[in-house]
């Protein structure tokens, strides 16, 4: 199974349809999950690395971590359903 590192975060975020924030804080999630030497294997990786950062950076906007975790559900379920 392909390792969602080898996404370009550009990428990730224009198929989640993200805003110029939200693909900055995936950016950030992106970077954590690469200097804890974590692979993000598929959507729930994500959603969990997601959440990680939200709970453990003050730092970024709330609001936008909320909805990168609501786009990141959406998908996950689409894709599970379909």
């Amino acid at each position: 199974m392909p390792s969602w590192k080898n996404f370009d975060s550009l990428l990730l975020a224009r198929i989640l349809e993200l805003t110029d924030a939200q693909e900055g804080n995936l950016q950030i999630i992106l970077k954590v999950a690469q200097d804890m030497n974590l692979d993000i294997i598929d959507l729930k990786d994500l959603q969990a690395m997601t959440n990680y950062v939200g709970e453990h950076a003050s730092e970024l906007s709330l609001k936008n971590m909320v909805m990168l975790q609501n786009k990141v559900l959406v998908v996950f379920k689409e894709s599970y359903y379909s």
